[in-house]
């Protein structure tokens, strides 16, 4: 998401009157470039060699590969201090600007961008050591699945003539009932992510007790085969 992920919400006047606004602009944005991947600098390929985030280094666009993989560029200066720098293009949060051509100044004089931040946000890298890097979060997180053994990377293409990209996909947790062997049917509205919903989910605690865990599989493993826990649009319908 690049920059986006630090703002929380960004909002348009002129004086006092709203012209245009978007809140939780991260998750948002987010999830806009998800449906728009092959677009512009939002591509799997930008994803897969960390290129095109919307990030500058130096009023430069950072479209080289990184070395080290990451999906966001760094830079040190002379204090070797860590910094990141970007371009916000406000027409993608602000479908206003776009269904205009300019802003008429003799009319606008008093506009002004204000732009409330995301002080929470942060990158989180899920390593095999720390697994449960994203248990305590709730509210949904865009991921990338990110392979990052080169000799692995340049493998796949000459070994099964298949180009890699990495995984981007939106997670979320579910505060789910205690107990063993316990079932519950949850209706989720992922409401960062367009009114995005997931329809019945089938959610199965661990089996603790073998013997008891048998008649439990054979009464509820088995129908969750039959559940649908599909990605639905608010403007669509659940079959």
């Amino acid at each position: 998401m690049g920059l986006w992920s630090l703002i929380q919400n960004i909002t348009l006047y002129n004086d006092n009157e709203v012209l245009a606004s978007l809140r939780d602009a991260g998750p948002y944005m987010g999830f806009r470039n998800m449906l728009y991947s092959n677009d512009e600098e939002y591509s799997l390929k930008s994803a897969n060699d960390g290129s095109g985030w919307g990030f500058t280094i130096d009023g430069i666009s950072q479209r080289v590969k990184n070395s080290d993989r990451n999906v966001y560029n760094t830079v040190e200066d002379a204090v070797s201090d860590t910094r990141m720098e970007a371009n916000l293009r406000c027409q993608d949060a602000l479908p206003f600007l776009k269904a205009i051509k300019f802003l008429d100044a003799r009319k606008l004089r008093k506009l002004r961008l204000e732009i409330q931040w995301n002080a929470g946000a942060k990158f989180v890298t899920i390593d095999p050591a720390t697994p449960s890097s994203l248990g305590t979060i709730l509210q949904p997180t865009l991921t990338v699945n990110e392979l990052i053994n080169d000799k692995a990377l340049n493998a796949i293409p000459q070994e099964l003539n298949l180009p890699y990209l990495n995984v981007i996909s939106e997670n979320f947790n579910i505060a789910t009932s205690g107990g063993d062997d316990s079932i519950q049917v949850v209706n989720k509205r992922l409401r960062a992510f367009d009114n995005k919903f997931l329809n019945r989910l089938l959610v199965c605690n661990s089996i603790a007790n073998e013997t008891g865990g048998i008649t439990f599989y054979n009464a509820v493993m088995k129908q969750a085969h039959s559940m649908d826990s599909c990605i639905y649009n608010k403007n669509e319908m659940a079959t």
